[in-house]
């Protein structure tokens, strides 16, 4: 239930699949430990879909599941063998499409679309690109660039999660009606404000340019709130103020309400420093809001270092260029290094995005045809740098790599 996850350690866990092994089929391991939800990865809401297991109704969390068996065609089974997962098998999913070492950078691209049901498209469900920016000098700053193309049924709105161990900091606003329940919602600017996530020695900021005006929603917490909990098991304490582990529940008719699947009180695991306190979620609607389109897009740009006390940023340092094009995402990470990704899952034949002319910095360009000479130009009408398909003849033309890769190196 994890396809298209990741996670980001320095020094200490920064962004972690949360939850505790705390043991095999409890509530807390059914309901929301192994489940999408306690992962960073994507949710789609839908509240007609079930998830069922051995009969049990278990909690809508909005994630992955198995698919069941469709007139007479063999769904997919908890425990697959190799073969069961080769292309065109009964568990077959695209999983890694694109992968690329570059030296100062790496590249892939993962298809968790067919991790999910018919809610989100089988073919460009999700599509999650991620460019992961080495330092120039050991120990430095590391940038990574996770972008999320979703396509879902029906307007059903994505919501996109990360987890930490340390409650996010940031200068947006919390809505102080709604802070209750274990799910503080923070109040939208145009342009998303960074959250700053601390531990043991290392720090990620992390700066959210897609969606814009974004809805961000910080779940979690303990003693900070009391929520409603769900007890299962005569091995679980109740405890109302813990919050870590929110998912939801039916409840009645088609509402739903959060609620706590905690785990066994004593747990056999030594280390519970990655178990995860706080889940930071981002969609482009309010809960419960139909999407503005099927198709959405999602753009965090997470910033790696040392930790430092005085850190305390109120906007992003990263900035998504403006484009006259609809099929460009471009990001300045910095002064001196640009990254551009291409909003449609099919490779574009050119990209455009708001730059100086003289410009000297490096650009990384991703999503665009494979072996394929481009030219790069300025146009000067609209102040934007354009790549575009040439002639491999042509003198000044550049040749991507085999994963539609166009790397340009600074001056």
């Amino acid at each position: 239930m994890d396809q298209n996850s990741f996670s980001v350690f320095r020094h200490a866990p920064l962004l972690v699949d949360s939850g505790v092994y705390d043991d095999y089929n409890t509530s807390h391991w059914d309901n929301y430990y192994r489940r999408t939800i306690a992962h960073n990865s994507v949710v789609v809401f839908n509240p007609a879909e079930k998830f069922t297991q051995d009969g049990k109704v278990l909690s809508n969390d909005g994630g992955q599941w198995f698919k069941p068996d469709v007139a007479g065609k063999p769904g997919q089974i908890r425990y697959p063998t190799l073969a069961e997962i080769q292309a065109g098998k009964r568990n077959a999913l695209d999983g890694v499409t694109h992968f690329e070492e570059g030296g100062r950078y790496a590249f892939v691209t993962g298809n968790a679309s067919k991790a999910y049901s018919a809610k989100l498209d089988q073919t460009n469900g999700f599509l999650r690109s991620v460019v992961y920016l080495r330092p120039p000098a050991a120990g430095g700053k590391t940038s990574i660039l996770v972008f999320d193309r979703v396509l879902t049924t029906g307007k059903l709105a994505a919501t996109s999660l990360l987890h930490s161990v340390g409650k996010p900091a940031t200068h947006a606003s919390p809505i102080a009606e709604l802070n209750a329940g274990g799910r503080v919602r923070l109040q939208p600017t145009p342009n998303n404000q960074p959250l700053l996530v601390r531990n043991q020695g290392g720090m990620v900021t992390i700066d959210p340019l897609l969606p814009k005006n974004a809805r961000v929603v910080l779940a979690g917490g303990v003693a900070d709130a009391k929520c409603d909990q769900i007890v299962l098991n005569d091995e679980q304490t109740v405890d109302d103020s813990d919050c870590r582990f929110m998912v939801r529940k039916a409840v009645g008719g088609n509402a739903f309400s959060w609620y706590n699947y905690a785990p066994k009180t004593v747990v056999t695991k030594k280390n519970l420093s990655d178990v995860g306190v706080w889940r930071m979620e981002f969609s482009a609607v309010d809960e419960g809001q139909a999407a503005p389109s099927d198709a959405q897009l999602f753009l965090n740009v997470l910033h790696v270092e040392e930790e430092r006390p005085e850190a305390d940023p109120a906007s992003n340092s990263a900035v998504l260029l403006e484009s006259t094009s609809t099929n460009t995402a471009a990001v300045a990470v910095d002064a001196a290094t640009t990254v551009v990704f291409v909003k449609t899952p099919d490779a574009a034949t050119s990209v455009r995005w708001k730059s100086s002319k003289e410009y000297t910095g490096s650009i990384l360009v991703t999503g665009l045809l494979p072996l394929t000479a481009y030219l790069r130009t300025y146009d000067a009408a609209t102040q934007e740098t354009v790549m575009r398909t040439a002639s491999a003849t042509d003198a000044m033309a550049l040749m991507t790599s085999k994963n539609g890769v166009l790397n340009i190196a600074a001056k």
